[in-house]
């Protein structure tokens, strides 16, 4: 008897054992059930939400030489919209106001027609910042109206590693070439040597060193030049070593809130007394995350000395010179969402009203 007692009590726990895991099991399939119910809807809004990414972010390429407004000169048989990105694949002239996300010239030309407008929308406003392209045209000419291109480059920090300037001749070809690349210490933002060069066997290497984020020294060869800032004057001083000689430039500045020069007087320009006065717009001025304003200001006259410090975009300039008298320049800027400037047009000082020939392109990257 204890011993068929034993085998009930044994039938009886394994068959306890056995609903138990089979619960167990019931349990567990449904939490797989449910996990791939999750994984299937989560998949789902994953392919929905990149599905929509490629309709908005879709690029397009151009299939022949053309232009803008025929779009059986698409990829996708229709001309570019306000979200999408193009490629060129061969030159095009921009016969009608056009609009695109984005425009990589890939090596080709775009020509805009007189009274034409082109609009780079940007991709997005809080991303796109640093400037890619600087395209100078001609609105006057029916030919090829790229006057001049200058393209940025950037590495993983951010900071500009190189820039390309070419200038075209009247039949589109390059006319003239200038470059540089620079070189940073560490996760410095400020280059310590910049290498640089012009046409096809001209090329020179440059040192610099700052304090507070100022130029303070600049070597190239057997010159050297050393900045001096006081509260209202900035002191240059050129030494050419090889022929012992020493120039001093002093000029008086004023500053606005930001730190922007607003005017200066040069007293000791080799030419002439010149007095600047400048007028900015209250927008980010794209050429700060490019090493292009220092080049420009280390290669100019004493009197671009507040390229340096522009940290918002010219609207007005007025030049006094004891000797050639006076020069006004207006500026006119459509910009993007994000306040950035995507074209830029000088307006003739006689008539504010009327744009003057030529007109630049913005065009920004990640």
């Amino acid at each position: 008897m204890g011993h068929t007692e034993q085998c009930g009590s044994l039938k009886c726990d394994r068959k306890i054992k056995i609903n138990f895991y089979h619960s167990i099991c019931k349990v567990y399939l449904h939490g797989i059930k449910m996990l791939y119910f999750h994984f299937m809807k989560c998949y789902s809004l994953f392919l929905i939400f990149l599905f929509t990414i490629c309709l908005t972010h879709a690029q397009v390429t151009n299939t022949r030489q053309g232009v803008w407004s025929d779009a059986t000169a698409w990829s996708s048989n229709a001309v570019p919209s306000t979200n999408e990105n193009a490629v060129l694949n061969y030159d095009i002239v921009i016969d009608v106001d056009a609009y695109c996300r984005s425009l990589n010239l890939n090596g080709h030309n775009a020509t805009v027609n007189s009274g034409i407008q082109l609009y780079v929308t940007g991709s997005n406003d809080n991303v796109d910042t640093l400037l890619s392209r600087y395209v100078v045209i001609d609105t006057t000419v029916s030919s090829v109206d790229t006057f001049k291109t200058i393209d940025f480059y950037y590495d993983d920090l951010k900071r500009n590693t190189s820039f390309v300037s070419i200038e075209y001749s009247s039949n589109g070809n390059p006319s003239y070439r200038y470059g540089g690349s620079f070189f940073y210490n560490g996760s410095g933002r400020l280059p310590y040597m910049g290498s640089y060069y012009s046409g096809s066997s001209n090329t020179w290497t440059r040192f610099f060193n700052y304090e507070n984020g100022r130029l303070v020294y600049d070597s190239s060869g057997n010159t050297v030049i050393h900045y001096t800032y006081l509260t209202d004057t900035i002191i240059k001083q050129t030494v050419n070593y090889s022929t012992s000689s020493t120039v001093t430039d002093t000029v008086h500045v004023e500053y606005d809130n930001n730190g922007n020069i607003v005017h200066q007087i040069d007293s000791t320009a080799t030419f002439s007394r010149q007095n600047f006065f400048y007028i900015l717009d209250n927008h980010p001025n794209p050429f700060n995350s490019t090493q292009l304003n220092c080049y420009r200001v280390l290669n100019s006259l004493e009197t671009f000395i507040e390229e340096s410090f522009a940290k918002k975009n010219m609207l007005e300039v007025n030049q006094y010179y004891d000797v050639n008298g006076h020069y006004h320049s207006l500026y006119g800027y459509g910009y993007k969402a994000n306040g950035y400037p995507k074209e830029i047009w000088g307006y003739d000082p006689v008539n504010p009203t009327a744009p003057t020939a030529g007109k630049a392109l913005f065009i920004y990257t990640q």
